[in-house]
């Protein structure tokens, strides 16, 4: 089907009862519906996504790749017309909601996507690692099925070599913060050391907090003829 006369007829004859089979160039079996649709107007979107959904039953794409030996290999994306995908049909994908999703967990119904067909056909050594991710629709899925499956086969699935657990890095985490917590009461106890000339009355609450602490508060320093103002004593631990 390549035009809207085409998809119209074909439309009307599943319709009718017959049965209809054609050919579609598109990505995957989701993107069929969606390609379908766009060859109708905006305005009968609705109405052609009913038809589609009444009509349809299954939708299989097709992808030939490398074989390993030289050749090509089938792989299959299926989607069936089931409950779940019959709302999407009419609905369209949504976050959250696509075919692929469908597709992934739609074994029981026959179903499935390219990515498990390509992981299918690399577990049993028809197909290179290379091939399997080249011609994936969501490479990351890919990669963790293809790591998983080597995992099984005692192989390793990554070059990275000669890493360790720091068993002594919580220690010296927890020796650095403790640091640095003692170099923050230090400064605390520096900023409550100030000794107000023009307030004598205060020294009494600054050296309790000081002490408390854990400090010592240094004597107030001879009185000097200065502004009136607050003068930073140091303090002794």
């Amino acid at each position: 089907m390549r035009d809207r006369e085409t998809a119209e007829l074909a439309l009307k004859a599943s319709e009718t009862g017959h049965l209809v089979l054609s050919t579609l160039h598109t990505v995957n079996a989701g993107q069929a519906i969606a390609r379908i649709v766009g060859m109708f107007d905006q305005e009968e979107e609705k109405q052609i996504r009913q038809r589609l959904a009444e009509t349809i039953r299954w939708i299989v794409g097709q992808r030939l790749v490398p074989k390993v030996g030289g050749g090509r290999w089938a792989v299959h994306d299926i989607l069936a017309n089931t409950i779940r995908s019959n709302e999407l049909i009419v609905n369209g994908e949504q976050e959250g909601k696509t075919f692929y999703d469908i597709q992934d967990v739609g074994d029981p119904y026959l179903m499935m996507t390219f990515d498990q067909a390509l992981l299918r056909s690399y577990e049993q050594g028809i197909i290179t690692e290379e091939t399997a991710v080249a011609y994936s629709t969501r490479k990351s899925i890919v990669q963790r099925g293809i790591d998983q499956i080597k995992q099984k086969r005692g192989q390793k699935t990554s070059d990275v070599e000669g890493l360790r657990l720091d068993i002594d890095y919580n220690r010296k985490l927890g020796s650095d913060r403790t640091m640095a917590d003692e170099t923050q009461a230090q400064f605390g106890a520096q900023r409550l050391a100030l000794v107000c000339e023009n307030a004598p009355e205060r020294q009494v609450v600054i050296r309790a907090a000081v002490e408390q602490l854990g400090y010592a508060m240094l004597p107030p320093p001879r009185p000097r003829k200065r502004p009136s103002g607050c003068a930073a004593s140091p303090t002794t631990s």
